[in-house]
C-alpha cells in the first residue's frame, strides 16, 4: 500500500516471533525491493523460495529485483517459471514484461504484457509498463491510451507515465 517501512517493521516483528515464518519472509522481500533495496530483496526471495518453490509471487518478486540488479538470464527465467505456475494470471506476464522494460527489450515487453493484460486488464502496475515501452518505442496514441486506463487506477503512476510520454 505504498509504505515499504511500515511492512518492513511488521514483517521483522512477525520473524521475531516465529523465525523463518515464510509470508513475512515474503512481505519483507516485497519492501526491501519497494525500498530499493534489490541485493537484500533477491536474498529474501530466496530464502522464501527455498520452502515456497513454486510461489508465482515469489518468482515474480524475485525477478525484479534480479532485473534492477541486471541478472537478466535469472530474471526472465523467474519469471517464466511464475508464468508456469499460474499461467492464467496476471503475475508472471507482469513480472517478464518488467524484466524485459528493465533490460530495454521493449517490443518482448510489450508483447508480454498484453498477455497478461488479458487476464487482468486493471492491473496498474501493468498498464504503466505497457504505456512506458510504448512511448519508448515512440507511439504516443497507444501510450496515451494507457495513459488514460491508468488515470481511474493510479494518478501517480498515471502522473510519472505523462512525464514519459511528453517530456
Amino acid at each position: 500500500n505504498g509504505e515499504p517501512g511500515k511492512a518492513a517493521s511488521e514483517a521483522k516483528a512477525a520473524l521475531a516471533l516465529i523465525p523463518g515464518y515464510a509470508p513475512a519472509v515474503l512481505e519483507l522481500a516485497h519492501a526491501r525491493r519497494a525500498e530499493g533495496r534489490d541485493e537484500e530483496a533477491a536474498g529474501l526471495y530466496k530464502t522464501y523460495l527455498s520452502s515456497n518453490p513454486r510461489s508465482p509471487e515469489g518468482l515474480a518478486g524475485i525477478s525484479e529485483s534480479l532485473a534492477r540488479l541486471e541478472r537478466w538470464e535469472e530474471s526472465f527465467a523467474s519469471a517464466t517459471a511464475a508464468i508456469k505456475e499460474s499461467p492464467r494470471e496476471a503475475v508472471g506476464y507482469g513480472a517478464l514484461g518488467r524484466a524485459y522494460r528493465i533490460a530495454g527489450r521493449f517490443r518482448e515487453a510489450v508483447e508480454v504484457l498484453g498477455q497478461g493484460l488479458a487476464f487482468s486488464p486493471c492491473r496498474a502496475a501493468m498498464l504503466y509498463d505497457m504505456g512506458m515501452c510504448l512511448a519508448e518505442l515512440g507511439d504516443r496514441v497507444a501510450a496515451l491510451a494507457q495513459y488514460e486506463k491508468l488515470l481511474n487506477l493510479d494518478r501517480d503512476m498515471a502522473a510519472l507515465l505523462f512525464e514519459k510520454i511528453y517530456p
